[in-house]
């Protein structure tokens, strides 16, 4: 801030300072300036200043370089360390960690790896932050609505979690709760993380093939979709009429009069994990006839359908007895055109 100031007045300013007044050109907002500076400590923190020296940004966090010599650097390798990354700036550097771990054209296979940690081992937030915003967004008691409702989440993820709630008619039905204040927290870091792409374009030439404006600007278009509850609920109908008749695929039913824009409340569904061979065995069915339903299922969406399920890793899909498949996140969904169908389709009859 004293950088700032100077220049303001039209004095002179130190390197370290001219590097410090470099952020708020590339930071749409002030507001965001000390989130930023977070980033970077973190970044620092676990042994990744190399990556913060290459973005010339080294100059602000110089003065936090020494935590770098904590027990996390020691401790843990490389990989492990950008996991830990990702889950101590939350939601959404976890969702981006998660993404990350899909691509192994960009990240070695001990990154993608240890990042697929990422799906199923998301830190819960506390039950009463769940009882209020379920509280707002109903309107009423809850005990006049469910019967009982578990306090600790069956499922945690970096947007949502999950809660088993029995209604008075007895319905066991799974509530998807969307984490407190998300909205604001992932728009702050959605500009942060444009803005750091920016400085990758411009200071690391060798990574700027990647596009990773591109991939950062996509990144936000997919996150702020999954935000809006109202389109995953209307992603669950829409799939329910196209494998209607489908006996091997099994899409939940959708409680309407509890879904919210911050709540979708889904039938709950037990099941066994799709990536458990034995617990498939367990039901009378063979893992083979699984995978052949399981590309079926994706290839009717994709080349049917045009709408297929974007984030079908094992957290997301149950196996029921005589193999049905229940898909269980509706967050991430694409889209294809025929255009597009016609040439994915004509590269496969290439292969």
């Amino acid at each position: 801030w004293k950088g700032i100031e100077k220049a303001a007045r039209g004095h002179a300013v130190t390197s370290v300072e001219r590097r410090v007044i470099v952020i708020p050109e590339t930071v749409s907002h002030l507001r965001d300036l000390p989130r930023y500076g977070q980033i970077l400590t973190t970044l620092v923190r676990y042994g990744y200043q190399d990556v913060v020296t290459a973005l010339h940004l080294e100059g602000i966090a110089r003065p936090i370089e020494r935590v770098a010599l904590g027990n996390e650097v020691a401790q843990h390798d490389r990989p492990r360390r950008l996991r830990l990354i990702c889950e101590d700036l939350g939601p959404t550097f976890v969702k981006l960690g998660q993404l990350l771990s899909t691509r192994p054209d960009l990240l070695p296979e001990a990154y993608t790896n240890e990042l697929a940690f990422l799906r199923d081992d998301v830190r819960s937030f506390p039950f009463s932050q769940v009882e209020t915003i379920l509280n707002e967004e109903y309107g009423r008691p809850l005990s006049e609505i469910f019967a009982s409702l578990d306090e600790k989440p069956v499922a945690s993820a970096s947007i949502s979690q999950v809660h088993r709630a029995v209604l008075h008619d007895g319905r066991v039905v799974a509530l998807k709760v969307q984490r407190p204040d998300i909205a604001k927290v992932v728009q702050a870091d959605l500009d942060i993380i444009k803005n750091l792409a920016q400085l990758v374009e411009r200071r690391l030439p060798n990574l700027a093939v990647y596009k990773p404006l591109a991939m950062a600007r996509e990144f936000e278009r997919t996150i702020k979709r999954e935000l809006d509850f109202s389109k995953e609920r209307r992603t669950i109908e829409r799939c329910r009429l196209q494998f209607m008749n489908d006996p091997s695929a099994h899409i939940p039913l959708v409680f309407d009069n509890l879904c919210s824009s911050r709540v979708v409340a889904m039938e709950f569904i037990e099941g066994v994990a799709i990536n458990d061979l034995d617990g498939i065995r367990s039901t009378g069915t063979a893992p083979q006839q699984v995978a052949v339903s399981g590309a079926r299922i994706l290839l009717r969406q994709i080349f049917e359908f045009g709408f297929f399920h974007a984030d079908p890793h094992p957290g997301n899909l149950r196996v029921l007895p005589s193999g049905v498949i229940v898909p269980l996140d509706y967050g991430m969904f694409g889209h294809l055109d025929i255009r597009t169908r016609e040439r994915i389709a004509g590269l496969l009859r290439g292969l």
